[in-house]
């Protein structure tokens, strides 16, 4: 459980660092493209969120004393 509360953390903590960074250059634009650099900053956050889920998702099947079973089964 311990292990995968500290994957969660980290999950959470990359998002919100993420984000962070992400509103911090919201206002500036790539030259070539006209777009946010923001952009480059939010694959990562949802990266966060979907680590924080996965871990969640583990500490739950172990609390029920359940196995996580993979998908592509």
């Amino acid at each position: 459980l311990l292990i995968h509360f500290l994957v969660m953390l980290f999950g959470a903590v990359m998002a919100y660092n993420c984000s962070l960074l992400a509103q911090s250059v919201w206002s500036y634009k790539i030259p070539t493209l006209g777009m946010s650099e923001a952009f480059k900053y939010l694959p990562p956050a949802g990266a966060g969120v979907l680590i924080a889920l996965f871990s969640f998702e583990h500490i739950l099947a172990n609390l029920r004393g359940l196995e996580v079973e993979p998908a592509w089964h």
